[in-house]
């Protein structure tokens, strides 16, 4: 006859066995242990089914130090991961105090060798991250950030250090009636907003006797990005091609345009020399001696060549 004590040794034991198999599944081709006896402070495991219409933590990890759950992977694979079909996500850690929620390392040693995390998002957002403070801390002893892609902020941006081949772009729509292409010489000729609030500048090619505001970089093309958010953020890509008339396009206002368009109507261009507008649309050329204030819209980087040329702008 089977006595209390025995009962709940047989209980123990049950539960054991199924909480190391069930977290075996969940940690996948992991090669570790899920319970690190060596650890200061002993993990502990509950697991707990979903019920009809409730939404139920399945496994759940706690412990007063070291680490609650420890899974390595040597192979391709992954060691944790965590699906959700609803509700907030396939996993969730919190950091108490001055611990970490998700501390994650890896030991490559060079750029491509591998990440310590990776987000991948197939429909909106891979990575997000809010906070009272601030949301995203990166420190690298080479590179802190890597973004290969666009980035798009909302907010100020505040920079303390240099800011290396930044330059100002401002939205445009082509109001003339003919097409602008990169390199193109523009003037300004009034402002619009579109159905977003986003104020827009009119443009033109520059011609002889006007101020060039600005050099077009590239056609543009009016989107919407997910963000995870109640509501998407719209935004201008670049695209490639010719801004015909009406289109938007992205223009430089500030800073280094590598091709600008060009010619030798005003002379032969050195690095140094000031340009303005030629007799062409939309074609820059040497200033002469005479040329009025605020008429050059930048300095010539380089000689002309094949009809393009380095420019800095700086309206003088």
């Amino acid at each position: 006859m089977r006595t209390p004590r025995t009962r709940a040794g047989l209980a123990l034991l049950v539960v054991t066995g199924m909480l190391l198999l069930f977290g075996g599944v969940v940690a996948g081709s992991a090669v570790g242990t899920l319970l690190r006896p060596e650890l200061e402070g002993r993990p502990l495991l509950l697991g707990r089914e979903s019920r009809a219409g409730e939404t139920q933590t399945r496994l759940f990890a706690t412990t007063s130090g070291g680490g609650a759950f420890w899974a390595t992977q040597n192979g391709p694979g992954a060691a944790i991961r965590g699906e959700s079909a609803r509700g907030r996500g396939g996993v969730f850690v919190s950091g108490h105090r001055s611990a970490s929620g998700v501390l994650a390392e890896n030991d490559a040693t060079s750029l491509g060798d591998g990440a310590a995390v990776v987000a991948n998002g197939n429909a909106n957002v891979g990575l997000r991250a809010t906070s009272d403070g601030v949301a995203i801390v990166a420190e690298g002893q080479e590179l802190a950030i890597y973004a290969p892609g666009n980035s798009l902020l909302t907010g100020d941006l505040t920079v303390h250090g240099a800011c290396i081949g930044c330059q100002l772009v401002a939205v445009a729509v082509n109001a003339s009636d003919v097409s602008l292409n990169p390199g193109d010489a523009v003037t300004v000729v009034g402002t619009r907003t579109d159905e977003g609030g986003t104020l827009l500048l009119e443009v033109r090619p520059a011609v002889a006797g006007d101020r060039a505001m600005g050099i077009v970089l590239e056609s543009a093309a009016h989107t919407t990005v997910p963000t995870g958010l109640a509501a998407e953020v719209a935004t201008y890509r670049g695209s490639d091609g010719s801004a015909r008339p009406g289109d938007p396009l992205r223009l430089a206002l500030a800073g280094i345009v590598p091709s600008a368009r060009g010619d030798a109507s005003g002379g032969e261009i050195q690095a140094g020399d000031s340009l303005v507008p030629s007799a062409t649309e939309g074609i820059l050329a040497k200033a002469g001696p005479d040329v009025q204030a605020g008429g050059a819209v930048g300095y010539a980087l380089g000689p002309l060549t094949a009809g393009q040329l380095a420019v800095l702008i700086d309206l003088h």
